[in-house]
């Protein structure tokens, strides 16, 4: 997965504070569906105007929850692929058994090289259809 480095491990109580400042700020004023008309005062002292689309404004607010909630939030494009090992870390079980997964067809993966990778989209819906039993998917029985 991508990753920022420079990124803190989780927010401080300082953010912790703005970001729910922030959140209440918006959700009195903010329209919480549709596109947001954003205006600034530059440095210059001009006015600025942009338009952020509806898509970008939930994940605003869904990353300020998170944030005043003191959770660390990480933004990765559904395309992304993992590592047997990432993959592993999401699912909460050992990299072996996401091998096996593979071998077995319960996950998707390519081959780059002589190594694994996951599409993020599918470790994800696999952890949410299977996450609640976290067990391995019933084997066929050996004659």
């Amino acid at each position: 997965m991508n990753e920022v480095s420079n990124l803190p491990a989780s927010p401080t109580d300082a953010d912790r504070v703005r970001a729910q400042a922030a959140l209440s700020g918006l959700e009195k004023f903010v329209p919480r569906q549709g596109t947001w008309d954003l205006q600034w005062t530059d440095a210059n002292g001009s006015e600025r105007f942009i338009e952020i689309p509806e898509i970008v404004s939930a994940l605003f607010i869904e990353l300020l929850r998170h944030t005043a909630a003191g959770r660390q939030v990480s933004v990765v494009e559904t395309d992304a692929e993992l590592t047997t090992q990432e993959a592993a870390t999401i699912l909460k079980i050992s990299r072996p058994l996401v091998v096996r997964l593979v071998e077995d067809g319960h996950l998707a993966a390519r081959n780059v090289g002589n190594r694994l990778r996951l599409p993020l989209r599918d470790v994800l819906e696999y952890k949410a259809a299977n996450g609640p039993r976290r067990r391995m998917p019933p084997q066929p029985e050996k004659s």
